[in-house]
């Protein structure tokens, strides 16, 4: 897996252990198109190279685009929608090849990710690994809507709806299938509703048993990573619920979340222990 993300990197003429430093100095994960890609193995090419990094860090990876890749900043472009999570993304280029630098409103680049359109997306390359957060959806192609997105994008506009529908567009032409609920496929439809991880419902962490973690065995040694744990930084976990209408059933709602609570290092961190 290592070498596939190596691959995928270099393709955008970035030196890929370079970036796997950088990132894990920063709290920067790659996300978009290329971290789906290598986990479903889909077939498509994706123009775009998508790096997300925490507020505290967008001087730093400004400088580190620059210097460190010899990429140019070309433009800062608004952030449609209700995401409130970003910032605001900065467009570089060289040549050809265009990196989109996402700057997160928090210090957890990882919350606005699983604030996301829909699950497909929910998916990032740390400097520890590659993390899939609905893998038994991702790696068959499926992906469940964020129901409140798309309800607040639609109240937010034209111009935000009509991006938030290309999006969906865009992956159902890279052969990813849509459902508002688990219900939508036959072999997952009789699932546990509040339990199970594709359960729409389910309030979820970056820890517990439905998320995938590939790691990156050269880099899950030292005092950093006293106990192989580490997914994101050796601070934080994300918890959050995609919401919407009770499975199959439309009337009630659940409000979508994400948020970032502090762990405890020296727990067992598939068992998940937060602040409250």
């Amino acid at each position: 897996m290592i070498g596939l993300t190596k691959e995928a990197i270099a393709k955008f003429d970035i030196n890929p252990l370079r970036l796997l430093d950088i990132i894990q100095k920063t709290n920067c994960i790659i996300v978009g198109a290329i971290p789906m890609k290598i986990l479903s193995g889909a077939r498509f090419e994706s123009d775009n190279f998508d790096l997300l990094v925490p507020a505290s860090e967008e001087a730093t990876m400004k400088i580190y685009m620059k210097e460190a890749f010899s990429y140019q900043f070309k433009e800062a472009k608004p952030v449609f929608g209700t995401n409130r999570t970003v910032k605001s993304m900065h467009v570089f280029l060289k040549g050809d090849n265009r990196v989109n630098l996402w700057i997160a409103a928090a210090e957890n680049a990882v919350v606005p990710l699983m604030l996301s359109h829909s699950t497909v997306v929910m998916n990032y390359i740390s400097a520890w690994g590659i993390f899939c957060a609905y893998p038994k959806l991702t790696l068959a192609h499926r992906s469940l809507i964020n129901h409140f997105v798309g309800d607040e994008q639609e109240r937010n506009g034209k111009e935000a709806y009509r991006r938030l529908v290309g999006d969906y567009k865009k992956y159902a032409a890279r052969g990813i299938s849509f459902g508002i609920d688990a219900t939508k496929w036959a072999d997952i439809s009789a699932h546990t509703c509040y339990a199970s991880a594709y359960c729409t419902h389910s309030i979820r962490s970056m820890y517990d048993s439905g998320v995938l973690f590939i790691r990156f065995p050269a880099r899950t040694r030292g005092k950093d990573d006293l106990y192989g744990s580490i997914r994101y930084d050796n601070k934080h976990t994300v918890v959050w619920s995609l919401g919407g209408s009770f499975c199959g059933t439309p009337g009630s709602y659940h409000r979508a979340f994400a948020d970032s609570k502090r762990i405890y290092p020296n727990y067992d961190l598939q068992g998940f222990q937060a602040d409250e």
